[in-house]
């Protein structure tokens, strides 16, 4: 049965706090930093003689808080670091009599709260595997060697002990695999801010800075991607839903619909338009051109004419036509007028022509065909609101690309 009791240290003799007895076989004296051993017989012996105090935990050890809805007590600070020893992390064993034990690991500033299960995950495609209905992405593989240990812990620890370590992720959890040799143990966490340690374990100086993206950490983008897109996608359905209920109220009509003769071999024509009549006032045009050239080009410069005086300048606009061998052909074109009076107009379109002398096919005229369309259904104010309502969801999902490209940049797998 779990209770507390201290017996002196083989080393130094202060006095070493034991609070899972029973159940914890190794201690490391805060005092001296020696190592003492449980053996088989229930005898303590000393492991190791004093380790440098090169390392003081943040959180007291013995000390207790209550955290994620259960009262914890703080029994053993270990710090590891990886097999080049250029990266350290810490980690602290928590105990309590009702739930076991779990651990907090903090590195670079950032936190994990874990526990040890006795499920295992099933493999995936490649690098992936699944466990608790969540498919987790390999980020870390490498060792794990312990460079300094306080307190009591329930095995028997060493300093450098090694393992071999991989790192699962799907952000906020975490599950990770330590092997030995000779077992495997699997524990699943999960990502802890550091205000939550900071207020749960009273801590009254700063806490450590946090550095990079953590492996797990979940990303301020991700949280609110969903609820964002969700929004957008509905503002994308209204405009677009409001673009059709107008363009349905408006009754499109063809005002204009002619063939012109553009003779082939003269240089420059000058082909004019049958008057035709807008009856609405404000109203948008879409002229629609198409001219069929055939191993030619054909410049065309449309002058718009209002003949009730409506247009005191004339609109003029160019378009240009060709057709060549192994080169792009342009036959079509058309152009969207906004806001026009009521009232008569003419089209003139002075051609100029240029073609193959060799070809046959260019020496042939050109039945050149425009359609005027009054009230023409608008499409561009619709294409500019999409682009405009969508540049904060562009904006917040190049902040995610760039928050995993960080995570991932840390990852000796590349993501």
């Amino acid at each position: 049965m779990a209770g507390e009791m201290t017996f002196n240290c083989l080393q130094c003799g202060a006095p070493i706090p034991v609070h899972a007895v029973g159940q914890s076989l190794s201690f490391g004296c805060r005092a001296c930093g020696a190592l003492v051993e449980e053996d088989h017989q229930g005898l303590r012996i000393l492991r190791r003689a004093s380790q440098a105090m090169r390392w003081h935990p943040l959180l007291e050890l013995g000390s207790k808080a209550h955290f994620r809805g259960e009262t914890w007590q703080v029994l053993g600070f270990m710090v590891r670091s990886d097999g080049s020893e250029e990266y350290f992390w810490n980690e602290y064993l928590l105990f309590n009599p009702y739930q076991g034990f779990r651990w907090l690991t903090e590195a670079q500033g950032h936190w994990n709260f874990l526990h040890m299960t006795r499920h295992r995950p099933t493999a995936g495609l490649g690098s992936t595997i699944t466990w608790g209905g969540h498919r987790y992405r390999l980020f870390l593989k490498g060792r794990a060697r312990v460079q300094f240990v306080l307190g009591e812990f329930y095995w028997r620890v060493k300093i450098g002990d090694e393992v071999t370590v991989r790192d699962y992720i799907a952000p906020p959890d975490i599950l990770s695999c330590e092997e030995d040799g000779t077992e495997e143990i699997w524990s699943a966490g999960v990502y802890v801010e550091p205000e939550d340690i900071r207020k749960s374990f009273k801590i009254n100086g700063p806490m450590p800075a946090r550095v990079g993206v953590a492996p797990n950490q979940p990303s301020r983008f991700m949280e609110r991607r969903n609820s964002y897109l969700k929004h957008w996608g509905l503002f994308v359905a209204l405009l677009i839903g409001m673009h059709f209920i107008m363009n349905s109220l408006r009754d499109e009509r063809t005002v204009l619909d002619s063939y012109y003769v553009r003779q082939a071999k003269v240089p420059v024509e000058l082909l004019r338009s049958e008057s035709f009549a807008l009856d609405e006032d404000q109203t948008n045009v879409r002229i629609r051109i198409h001219a069929p050239v055939s191993r030619s080009w054909m410049h065309v410069r449309f002058t718009l004419i209002g003949e009730d005086g409506q247009l005191p300048t004339p609109i003029e606009f160019g378009r240009e036509f060709h057709d060549s061998y192994g080169g792009e052909t342009q036959t079509t074109d058309e152009v969207f007028l906004r806001r026009l009076s009521r009232g008569r107009y003419r089209l003139d379109m002075l051609t100029e022509n240029e073609w193959d002398q060799s070809s046959v096919a260019a020496q042939q005229n050109v039945n050149v065909h425009v359609k005027i369309i009054e009230n023409a259904k608008v499409i561009s104010p619709l294409v500019l609101s999409l682009i405009l309502v969508s540049l904060f969801p562009l904006w917040f999902l190049l902040g995610d690309w760039r928050f995993e490209a960080k995570r991932w940049a840390d990852s000796d797998v590349n993501g």
